[in-house]
């Protein structure tokens, strides 16, 4: 037979360990909370339902989104000598362990994905010359003067500006990024900066 059951307070399992139940508590004010525990002693709140609907986590999202990783790099360091159009910076600084970055004097600088996952990705430069070009680079091979007409994520043409780059996308792991300008872009390394973070 169908019926309604009204309750205050309700206890989800009957563990002996209390940490592996959970209560559901209606404050009678509109608000509610889920915690950890057994009733009349919860030891941890999960989350709470506040008097307009919004549900606030307790404890963070645990895994999703991972925005804790990231690497920033700033302040170019020219080129390197073999891939001449792949940028190298004097600043990098590394957050996380999903990304790592690698800087050579022949290869130029490069970002390394460690983990799958979705990242955004921003670069900024100086162009100095008309059709110069900037690019995000994804596991491309070829870095010389005319690489920036290689199949790239995203790039733009200016003229004596900066020109910001940016593109969110999926990587999956062992995937390698570059900053790539041809040459000759500006010198001001208060101009350029790299920024790849994982967002999900």
């Amino acid at each position: 037979m169908a019926g309604t059951l009204r309750v205050k307070t309700l206890q989800l399992g009957d563990n002996a360990t209390a940490t592996q139940n959970f209560v559901w508590t209606e404050n009678s004010d509109g608000t509610a909370k889920l915690a950890r525990g057994n009733v009349g002693a919860t030891t941890q709140d999960i989350l709470t339902v506040d008097a307009n609907g919004k549900v606030i986590v307790a404890q963070g999202m645990g895994a999703l989104p991972a925005t804790q990783s990231q690497v920033f790099l700033a302040g170019n360091s020219g080129y390197g000598s073999t891939n001449t159009a792949v940028r190298r910076w004097t600043t990098p600084t590394t957050q996380g362990t999903d990304l790592s970055y690698t800087d050579s004097a022949t290869l130029g600088g490069s970002v390394t994905v460690n983990t799958a996952g979705v990242y955004a990705i921003t670069y900024n430069d100086q162009l100095n010359v008309l059709n110069g070009g900037l690019a995000i680079a994804v596991n491309q091979t070829t870095f010389g003067s005319a690489s920036i007409n290689q199949p790239v994520t995203s790039s733009s043409m200016g003229a004596n500006l900066t020109s910001p780059l940016s593109v969110t996308m999926y990587l999956a792991a062992g995937s390698v990024v570059r900053a790539i300008a041809t040459s000759p872009a500006g010198a001001s390394p208060n101009y350029t900066a790299f920024l790849i973070v994982r967002v999900a």
